[in-house]
């Protein structure tokens, strides 16, 4: 029988890809057996859950670009996760192994790098991180998002695809959306993202404003777990996570969305043609996510704040001023239409059988 292992971690954006592609495959080849190694992280193992597949889990370790105490206890669990792996693959004998990134893949994609067996990834973010960069030193194809990835890793595997996107996201249903939020059609509403992890400076900022928000518009508000706000209005209801389902519901029904910059959220509010404004994460690896918003905004895609200079007034304006703009609106969507939302999870998918 024809394997392949998946394996991806450190947020839920490196897992979602995954989902996106795991889908895909079986719907295209429903014989073929699929597996995930990975860190036992909730985030991990509850989508996956829903698609059936054995779930295997190894040690991990953070790669810290920092002097941390931490360092010298990962070190160890990166090479358990890398023994544990190749227990692993030895057994299971996986035509091709699929990487979504992050330092959870690093341990597996080393292991099958020793034991000869082909290994394709996924570079989501225009600048890669540092597991990426030592993924693909093993990997037999990269994939990538950004042209400029190319700067960055071996251009000779490299192949220019886009970002896989999970295909439930493009069928919300704005009565449903409506309905689960008591929320009205003839009002705009604004979705707020802060990312898998929540956003605790676009939380603070957003939480000065909401009074002058809600005054005439809905905000939805999507915090992250344990860093709900105190904030009560009938025109605002906040969430600390959205299964895909009910996030494509409340996709459906947002009129513009304020949003962190990684490469999942970006790529999902393009194939939606939402009117949005991106504040990326200032701490993030590299300023990756600054460099994939400015690619964005220069396409015409969307806004670009800086969040080490942004005050909750700036935003409010920001926000303001766009919701309030129809020919900036129309522009943004027009420059959103000349893309298959879908091609990038076919191409991957396409590439993975090649192996079989």
């Amino acid at each position: 029988m024809n394997k392949i292992i998946f394996t991806g971690g450190g947020s839920a954006g490196h897992v979602t890809k995954n989902v996106a592609i795991i889908n895909e495959l079986k719907k295209q080849n429903p014989e073929i057996r699929l597996e995930y190694i990975g860190s036992g992280s909730d985030y991990e193992i509850k989508p996956l859950k829903k698609l059936e597949i054995k779930y295997h889990k190894i040690p991990t370790g953070k790669l810290r670009r920092y002097i941390s105490i931490s360092n010298f206890f990962d070190f160890f669990r990166f090479l358990r996760g890398i023994g544990r792996s190749k227990k692993i693959l030895k057994k299971i004998k996986p035509k091709v192994i699929f990487s979504s990134g992050g330092f959870v893949a690093l341990p597996v994609c080393l292991a099958a790098g020793m034991l000869r067996i082909p290994v394709v990834t996924h570079e989501s973010d225009s600048i890669p991180g540092l597991a990426n960069k030592l993924i693909g030193k093993v990997a037999d194809k990269i994939c990538t998002t950004f042209k400029t990835t190319e700067d960055f890793l071996p251009r000779k595997k490299i192949i220019l695809i886009g970002n896989p996107i999970r295909k439930k996201i493009l069928k919300g249903s704005a009565d449903r959306g409506y309905g689960s939020t008591g929320f009205s059609s003839t009002k705009k509403t604004i979705l707020i993202i802060g990312g898998s992890q929540g956003a605790e400076k676009i939380n603070n900022l957003i939480t000065k404003i909401l009074p002058q928000l809600t005054k005439q518009n809905q905000v939805i508000h999507l915090t992250g777990k344990n860093k709900e706000t105190e904030f009560s209005n009938k025109n605002y209801k906040q969430f600390t996570f959205l299964e895909e389902n009910k996030l494509a519901d409340i996709y459906a029904i947002s009129d513009i969305i304020i949003s962190r910059a990684g490469t999942n959220a970006i790529t999902e509010i393009i194939a939606l043609k939402k009117p949005n404004i991106l504040i990326p994460l200032s701490t993030a690896a590299a300023n990756h996510q600054y460099h994939n918003a400015k690619t964005t905004e220069e396409l015409g895609c969307s806004n670009l704040l800086d969040e080490t200079k942004l005050s909750s007034s700036k935003l409010l304006e920001s926000i303001q001023n766009l919701l309030n703009n129809k020919e900036q609106q129309t522009k943004m969507i027009k420059n959103m239409n000349n893309s298959d939302p879908l091609e990038p999870t076919r191409k991957i998918v396409k590439i993975l059988q090649e192996y079989l």
